[in-house]
This record gives structure tokens, C-alpha cells and sequence, in this order.
């Protein structure tokens, strides 16, 4: 599934993060990157079709990434734990310096 017209090179994140969070919207699938989709736990079709979903959505997310981006990323556990590891690599090093002294100053 194609959800962006430019694959995520890491100077982009901010676009491309916006448009990955449209096309997974209309796809009904933010909640699986915004936290809000809990595993279930057991070993019955709920945690079975979780884990097809949340596969199926990594997967999408890991072709939207530039070929180098997308092999460094492809071993992190679950598809949110990929999108906190690519915020938090990519979030901070594109913010302005007083951007980023300020959100410091607030945590």
C-alpha cells in the first residue's frame, strides 16, 4: 500500500509523519501508532488478528522509508514502539534549537 507520495530520508519526518497519520486514518489504523490500540492478551483471534494488523501496518510504514532508514528499523518489537523510536530520532534533530531548549525547559 503506497501512503506517501516521498519516502521518509530523516529530513522529512515532520511531512511525512503528517501524511503517514492521514493515510492511516482513512485506513481506520492511527490508533495502532497513537497507543490507543491495546494488545490483547491471551492466545485466542483477538491477540492473532492484533498481531496480523499491527504487522500489516508496520509493513506499510517500513515501505514509506527510504531502503537504509527501513533496514535500521526493521527489527524494533511493535509498530508503535517503530513510530516512538522514529519520532524520537528524527522529532528533536528537525526542531529549531529554541524549539527544542523550550520543550526541555518543560519536561
Amino acid at each position: 500500500m503506497v501512503m506517501v507520495s516521498a519516502l521518509l530520508t530523516g529530513n522529512n519526518y515532520l511531512a511525512w509523519s503528517r501524511a503517514v497519520k492521514c493515510g492511516l486514518t482513512t485506513k481506520m489504523k492511527l490508533d495502532f501508532i497513537d497507543g490507543t490500540a491495546v494488545k490483547p492478551t491471551g492466545n485466542g483471534g483477538d491477540i492473532k488478528r492484533w498481531n496480523r494488523t499491527d504487522y500489516m501496518v508496520t509493513t506499510w510504514i517500513l515501505n514509506c522509508m527510504s531502503k537504509e532508514l527501513a533496514e535500521a528499523f526493521m527489527y524494533v518489537g511493535s509498530l508503535r514502539d517503530l513510530w516512538l523510536e522514529l519520532e524520537a530520532q528524527f522529532r528533536r534533530a528537525i526542531l529549531p534549537p529554541s524549539i527544542n531548549y523550550s520543550m526541555r525547559l518543560d519536561k
